[in-house]
């Protein structure tokens, strides 16, 4: 694959719009930067498409309820 682009990105530059995956704009956890983002494609809040393995949360305060040692406003990726 192409690192640096997104499965939907990856299938839209080759032709295959149709088979594009959209996110859900649900939130999940990025475990690695300690933040709630958005399961889309583009700038923040979106963290790029959520994993198989990603639990989706319908707001990000629920999201970050999940994430206790970070205080509200650090968890959300929009601030």
């Amino acid at each position: 694959g192409i690192f640096w682009l997104g499965e939907s990105s990856c299938l839209m530059a080759s032709g295959n719009a149709e088979l594009a995956v959209t996110g859900s704009n649900k939130f999940y956890v990025d475990w690695v930067i300690e933040k709630c983002v958005q399961d889309c494609e583009g700038a923040a809040p979106c963290g790029g498409l959520a994993k198989s393995w990603d639990f989706l949360y319908n707001s990000v305060s629920e999201c970050c309820s999940k994430l206790t040692w970070v205080t509200s406003h650090d968890c959300n990726s929009t601030t």
